[in-house]
């Protein structure tokens, strides 16, 4: 009897291993449900700090229960969206990949900006990320068609003309967050290379 559980023994090990490496295994582990966020919201033109703007993640249409995060810029134009964590059961999964969340940021004078944030997944470490977001008073706010935030990031894309290319790093995902209209792109991208001219 002894000599039939060995022999079973072995198999079993190899296809649990197996299974494991494979993700199919649950692992009690801590996965961040929100990732923390610090920034700052500023007048594109003067540099000077915006307080009370209120950014706002965007729920997309294929996770539409996610939970809204708020928070509101202070005097300093500064902002904090604290992370969140639990301790569970999850499957491992070796692979990872680029997590985005988008933010819509909005104030009273100011046409509304987006702002985009990515973190590797899936997520078993803290991942703090701080950003730095124009708003413009002077362009026009309409919605462009598959570019919804057309008018705000071919600004944006003019201001960081203005930055080192180490600076301007962190902004290049929110420049075309959202925009799926390749003419669109293209005048984007454009209005960023008559700047360095």
């Amino acid at each position: 009897m002894s000599s039939l559980k060995k022999s079973f023994a072995c198999p079993l090990i190899i296809v649990s291993l197996m299974l494991l490496l494979a993700g199919c295994i649950p692992t009690i582990q801590r996965m961040w449900d929100a990732q923390p966020v610090t920034g700052t919201v500023v007048d594109g033109n003067t540099g000077e700090p915006i307080s009370g703007a209120t950014i706002r993640s965007i729920t997309l249409p294929e996770d539409p229960e996610q939970t809204p995060r708020t928070a509101i810029s202070n005097a300093k134009g500064e902002f904090t969206l604290p992370g969140e964590s639990h301790i569970g059961f999850h499957m491992a999964m070796p692979a990872s990949y680029m997590a985005s969340t988008h933010w819509k940021i909005s104030h009273p004078d100011y046409p509304d900006a987006v702002a985009e944030t990515r973190t590797i997944a899936p997520p078993t470490g803290e991942q703090p990320r701080n950003i730095t977001v124009p708003l413009f008073a002077e362009i026009n706010a309409s919605k462009v068609q598959d570019c919804p935030y057309f008018h705000y990031q071919q600004q944006l894309a003019q201001w960081l003309n203005h930055l080192d290319e180490e600076a301007r790093y962190p902004f290049q995902d929110s420049m075309l967050t959202f925009c799926h209209n390749s003419e669109r792109i293209e005048q984007i991208f454009s209005a960023q290379e008559r700047g360095n001219h």
